[in-house]
């Protein structure tokens, strides 16, 4: 439950980067002008009966460059994508623990699939569904609390796979002026993830007590989906403002005109 927690962190910070149509390549993409976007950039125009396909191109472009990161396009390294620090506390039925994780690693981002691609620009409107076969992560971690009124202490190496990821982000945003540009706010957002299947291990509980280690991680195994629902809310919530501020950070930078630029390019192509 508190890999899960960690895992759909990391993919909003993934959708949210993809979620956005490409800036024109014929423009420049700083809010100075004094950079070129990089020549594998697939242009996509607002008024392009394809716009869907093209900018579901745009991405699939993107991916062999995703593990090393965009700097151009402040697209940070996904895979592995880098977390710092993440705290959780659990209060549900036999679990009260608080727990914190760091050194966050999560493998797999950048094999995604698009399911699905839908942009509206007069209404700004935008929604994207992706789905990731297998996810592994890797983070060291500490917790404190209790399981089944067993008191425990634990810290050491923990490991999450996750299978059958479907992810979906939309947003909905709308235009104002500023300094005679046109730029884009948010009005509202929203992301939900579901995981088909979860395994997850903690090393080193209870003070090196196998027997009641191995039966916290077979909880854990057994009751992921059952513990996450009751949480799910907060999630949400969570994830909803991350996704805010991440993307207010773009659209303040860049204006309207950058992010989708106006007319139609000469061919756009669906990619197979």
């Amino acid at each position: 439950m508190f890999i899960k927690f960690i895992s759909i962190v990391s993919l909003c910070k993934f959708i949210i980067l993809l979620l956005l149509p490409e800036p024109n390549g014929g423009n420049l993409i700083k809010a100075d002008y004094s950079e070129r976007l990089p020549e594998y950039i697939n242009v996509c125009h607002a008024n392009d009966p394809k716009l869907n396909e093209c900018v579901k191109k745009s991405i699939l472009n993107l991916r062999p460059y995703l593990s090393n990161g965009i700097p151009a396009l402040s697209i940070p390294s996904v895979d592995p994508l880098e977390i710092p620090k993440i705290s959780l506390q659990q209060d549900s039925g036999p679990i009260n623990l608080n727990s914190r994780f760091e050194n966050i690693k999560i493998h797999g981002l950048s094999h995604f699939r698009i399911r699905a691609v839908r942009i509206d620009p007069e209404k700004a409107k935008f929604r994207l569904r992706l789905w990731f076969p297998e996810l592994h992560m890797v983070a060291d971690y500490y917790v404190k609390g209790k399981f089944l009124m067993v008191p425990m202490v634990g810290n050491g190496k923990s490991t999450g796979n996750f299978s059958d990821v479907d992810a979906i982000a939309s947003l909905k945003a709308e235009r104002f002026n500023r300094d005679g540009r046109e730029f884009l706010r948010i009005k509202d957002i929203f992301a939900e993830f579901n995981i088909g299947h979860a395994s997850v291990r903690l090393d080193s509980l209870f003070n090196g007590n196998q027997e009641l280690s191995d039966t916290l991680n077979q909880f854990l195994n057994q009751n992921w989906k059952a513990v996450t629902a009751e949480i799910k809310p907060e999630l949400e919530e969570f994830i909803s403002n991350f996704l805010n501020e991440t993307t207010s950070n773009l659209f303040n930078r860049y204006p309207y005109e950058q992010l989708l630029p106006s007319g139609v390019a000469a061919s756009s192509t669906s990619p197979k």
